[in-house]
């Protein structure tokens, strides 16, 4: 939605498109599109009433030759993202080369991965949890490293010189000029630890977990130990005022403001560390990979 907005909002006749090779997140942000234009005032001649640009969603792997999204892509769009996602790919060169064709030449292309977990207090508590004789379910404990999986060995605390170049040579290869790479340094907030405790979300076992009550609460009680001893590891977190914290915090604050988990008042700030970077199609289409 956001980047319907920005695209509405300058540039007239753009569009957004979203690729996924889940199709039950395609079909939530389907859903999410279709409320968002439905709840727009009435249009009174005005072309485009909710500043939203169209969007259209679409299936793919981004790597694999049975799913080629990317066809009838070719050079067709300025800006392209990727948040989050290079880590899973099987091939992220690959991935990264089938982003580079569907960018018209000059067009810019930004992506975000996570530093390992050794620098994600919250998530390392999770891991924790769920690997701890209260869950023992070392199989999710698992299933949560995968998110931090893009330089996961080679690091160590306090240095991404390794996960910056890594991003950098991976650009590089797939043929983006000028690639760049840095350490983006945030919060991901939440009103207290039982609504951290909720980030499991997403992970592929959530349903599995919320299914039993008793498991679930004792999941909740570990990760409160657990996020307690790498509070005490790390020196502790800091409390921000709600307001504060819709500023850098990643996408989470609004999201948690509208399930209620903010409501007032001060929240946890728990510091979170990713890599972004940033490159260009080349002007010469015919950028190849190395």
């Amino acid at each position: 939605m956001l980047l319907a907005s920005r695209v509405g909002d300058k540039v007239p006749g753009g569009q957004v498109v979203g690729v996924d090779v889940s199709r039950g997140m395609l079909a939530v942000a389907e859903a999410k599109a279709k409320n968002a234009h439905s709840s727009a005032p009435a249009s009174d001649g005005i072309a485009n009433p909710d500043g939203l640009a169209p969007m259209t969603f679409h299936f793919g792997d981004a790597c694999a030759e049975d799913t080629p999204w990317h066809e009838c892509f070719v050079g067709r769009f300025d800006r392209a993202y990727c948040h989050q996602g290079l880590q899973f790919m099987a091939d992220p060169i690959e991935a990264l080369c089938r982003v580079r064709s569907a960018l018209a030449p000059g067009g810019q292309f930004t992506c975000a991965t996570w530093a390992p977990i050794e620098h994600q207090p919250l998530f390392l508590a999770v891991h924790r949890a769920l690997c701890g004789p209260d869950v023992a379910r070392p199989e999710w404990g698992e299933a949560m490293l995968a998110p931090f999986a893009w330089n996961s060995s080679g690091d160590t605390r306090g240095s991404h010189a390794e996960g910056v170049r890594k991003l950098e040579d991976a650009l590089a290869r797939a043929g983006f000029d000028a690639p760049d790479a840095a350490v983006e340094r945030g919060y991901v907030y939440f009103a207290n630890v039982d609504a951290a405790a909720g980030v499991v979300r997403a992970a592929p076992f959530y349903a599995e977990l919320i299914a039993d009550e008793g498991l679930y609460e004792r999941y909740v009680r570990a990760v409160r130990r657990r996020l307690a001893e790498v509070e005490s590891e790390l020196g502790g977190f800091t409390r921000v005022d709600v307001a504060d914290a819709s500023e850098g915090g990643w996408g989470v604050v609004e999201a948690a403001k509208k399930s209620g988990n903010l409501k007032g008042g001060d929240v946890m700030a728990i510091p979170a560390v990713a890599y972004f970077g940033h490159a260009t199609a080349p002007w010469n289409v015919l950028g190849t990979k190395g």
